[in-house]
């Protein structure tokens, strides 16, 4: 009998001893991986089941409220608005005021010198009244019309701010 119950005994310690080497230390660590899946799986399922937010689709109807071409940006407002500005400028900003979100989206600052694209800015919008900017370093040699186009998601034009770079600029 004794011999039966120390194998029992021996046996439960190396249960324990395997539930200790492979369970997670924390064990809620597992649950909470357990409920992020549930969490994602549902969200797809949601996603699915309404394309028009999985693609990224207006769910509000995005303004502009306010742009402008400036120097820098101090506690939130451009600073050195102006709509022409000298070669050696170096960089500017493009600052927005984006009113109408209802939850995170993205809008792009497309700056354009003489017609063509230069770059396009992502850039999130987190609540209904979102100020955001873009900087663009200026190069002395682009001088002539620039232009930043500011669209949503699906590429919607929302609103733009037309500046230029002159030698004869202030």
């Amino acid at each position: 009998m004794l011999n039966k119950l120390s194998y029992v005994f021996v046996a439960l310690v190396a249960v324990f001893v395997l539930c200790q080497i492979i369970l997670p230390k924390n064990k809620t660590a597992g649950v909470r991986r357990v409920r992020q899946e549930v969490r994602t799986e549902s969200r797809t399922q949601r996603e699915r089941s309404v394309p028009s937010l999985s693609r990224g689709a207006s769910r509000s109807r995005l303004r502009v409220a306010e742009i402008a071409i400036c120097r820098d940006i101090k506690d939130l407002r451009p600073v050195g608005v102006d709509t022409r500005f000298p070669p050696q400028v170096g960089s500017l900003f493009c600052f927005t005021l984006i009113e109408g979100a209802t939850g995170p989206q993205v809008v792009y600052h497309d700056w354009q010198y003489e017609g063509q694209s230069q770059i396009s800015v992502p850039l999130s919008v987190e609540d209904q009244r979102w100020r955001t900017w873009s900087k663009k370093a200026i190069r002395p040699d682009q001088v002539g019309k620039w232009k930043v186009e500011v669209r949503d998601a699906e590429g919607r034009l929302l609103g733009e701010a037309r500046f230029e770079v002159s030698r004869s600029g202030h």
